[in-house]
């Protein structure tokens, strides 16, 4: 079931916490989805002068203490549903997970 988790909604972007002071990531919320145990928040990362990230879910916690501040809100999220209902679909056939470290370590996996 899609809803509204405390103070985040979908459509929204947010300033995330990062370890690098010359690195800003803001994150724009695509889902918000409430399971029996979880509380995940489906975001795409917006980069200035490059693509956008790909679909990523986080637990509301991680996502949460990631976020600093609410910059826009209402922008659309249809380019991403794709992404997101295939993630859903194997989440909830138990194939896939969510992320419960900070938007920044993810970003920093590849690194």
């Amino acid at each position: 079931m899609t809803k509204s988790t405390s103070k985040f909604e979908i459509g929204q972007v947010w300033t995330c916490r990062s370890l690098s002071p010359d690195r800003e990531h803001k994150a724009h919320i695509i889902s918000i989805d409430e399971f029996s145990d979880d509380n995940i928040i489906g975001i795409v990362v917006i980069s200035e002068g490059s693509a956008d990230s790909p679909f990523m879910p986080f637990s509301l916690e991680a996502f949460s203490a990631s976020a600093i501040e609410l910059i826009d809100c209402g922008r659309g999220s249809d380019c991403f549903k794709d992404g997101y209902m295939y993630w859903k679909e194997l989440y909830i056939a138990g194939e896939a997970g969510v992320y419960d470290i900070s938007v920044d370590e993810v970003l920093s996996l590849d690194s």
